[in-house]
C-alpha cells in the first residue's frame, strides 16, 4: 500500500480551502450587489410616496382652509343675505373647490352665488367674467360669450374678458374671432402679465402658420392652435 506524500495532501487542502474562499467572496459580492439595488428601489418609492403625501396633505390643508372660510362667509350672509362680497367669497370658495375635490359640480354652486351677488351689483365685471368661466366649465359656452360680452359692453378696455372670449372663441375654432381678441389683450393687457404672454404666443403661430401658407385656399384653413 503506498503511501500518499503529506505534502500532497497538504497542497490538496490549500486548493479547496481557497475554492471555497473564492465561492464565499462571490456570494457576498452578489447579495451586496442585490441589497444595493433593493436599497435603491425602496429609497425611490420611498421618496414618490412622501411627495405624494405631501402633495395630499397640502390638498387637505387648502381644502379644510377653505370650508372654514365658507364658515365665516355663511354666518356673514346669516346676518345681512346681501353682503356682496360674502357672497362674492363664497362663488370664489366653490371655484376654488372644483380643482381641490375633482367635481366640476362645485361651478353649479359658485353660478349661484355668481348670480345673487350681480343682482346687488351688476356692474361688477370681475364677478360676470367668474362666471362666465364657470359657464364654459360647465360646457355652457353660448352663456359664457353673452356674460363676456355684457363685460365687454360696459367696459371695451377689460382685458381678461377678451382673453376669456379669446380662449372659448379658439376651443370652437374660430380664428379671426380669436385674433381679434387675443390682439385686444396684447394692446390692453400688462406687458409681462401671463394675458399678454399666452395671446402674443397664439398670435405668433397663426402669424407663423399664415406666412408659411401663401395658397389663398390653405390660408382660409387656419388650424385650431391651444392656447399657451
Amino acid at each position: 500500500m503506498q503511501h500518499v506524500p503529506i505534502k500532497n495532501i497538504i497542497v490538496c487542502l490549500f486548493l479547496l480551502l481557497l475554492s471555497l474562499a473564492v465561492l464565499s467572496c462571490a456570494s457576498n459580492l452578489k447579495n451586496v450587489a442585490t441589497s444595493s439595488k433593493s436599497k435603491g428601489r425602496t429609497t425611490s418609492a420611498t421618496v414618490k410616496d412622501q411627495q405624494t403625501a405631501k402633495q395630499r396633505a397640502e390638498t387637505i390643508k387648502k381644502r379644510n382652509a377653505i370650508k372654514s372660510q365658507q364658515k365665516a362667509l355663511q354666518q356673514a350672509l346669516e346676518k345681512n343675505p346681501r353682503d356682496v362680497s360674502a357672497l362674492i367669497g363664497m362663488g370664489d370658495s366653490y371655484f376654488d373647490l372644483v380643482n381641490l375635490e375633482n367635481n366640476k359640480g362645485h361651478y353649479n354652486k359658485a353660478i349661484v352665488y355668481y348670480k345673487q351677488a350681480l343682482v346687488i351689483d351688476p356692474t361688477n365685471a370681475n364677478v360676470r367674467t367668474d362666471m362666465a368661466v364657470s359657464y364654459f366649465k360647465l360646457g355652457q359656452n353660448g352663456v359664457a360669450k353673452e356674460e363676456l360680452a355684457k363685460v365687454i359692453h360696459m367696459d371695451n378696455r377689460n382685458y381678461r374678458a377678451y382673453y376669456n372670449l379669446g380662449l372659448m372663441l379658439s376651443q370652437e375654432g374660430n380664428i379671426g374671432s380669436t385674433v381679434q381678441c387675443f390682439q385686444k389683450v396684447v394692446e390692453l393687457a400688462p406687458k409681462e402679465s401671463r394675458f399678454t404672454i399666452h395671446a402674443k404666443a397664439y398670435l405668433k403661430k397663426v402669424d407663423e402658420w399664415l406666412k408659411s401658407h401663401t395658397d389663398q385656399k390653405k390660408r382660409q384653413a387656419v388650424p385650431s392652435f391651444p392656447v399657451s
